[in-house]
């Protein structure tokens, strides 16, 4: 699996999330993978993001309650991603909300 990915709703305030690629030890991608039971969706401060996993743990919004940063957890499978949302209290008025991509994974053992 690869780390979540995600898009905003056109408020501004929200982002669907989805899972990313779903891959290989090898970083090479399993087309058609299901996932032995939903993955599961996870927010380090619930008081900056909440976090509403679809019932299939394929997609979760995630909405914007204050300022500040957390880190968004999927685990599927045994596999854990992660990566760092951002929300800044807006000049105009709500958030802005960014996505800190999560690095590129090690190259493959030779």
């Amino acid at each position: 699996m690869t780390p979540p990915v995600f898009g905003p709703f056109s408020d501004g305030t929200a982002l669907l999330g989805q899972i990313g690629s779903i891959v290989d030890q090898a970083n090479q991608p399993l087309p058609g993978y299901k996932f032995s039971s939903p993955p599961s969706w996870a927010v380090s401060d619930s008081t900056v993001l909440s976090v509403s996993p679809a019932a299939d743990g394929l997609t979760a919004q995630l909405k914007a309650l204050k300022a500040g940063s957390a880190t968004v957890t999927v685990v599927g499978d045994g596999v854990t991603e992660t990566c760092v949302v951002n929300v800044i209290v807006s000049a105009l008025g709500g958030f802005s909300i960014t996505v800190v991509p999560a690095p590129p994974p090690p190259p493959p053992s030779a």
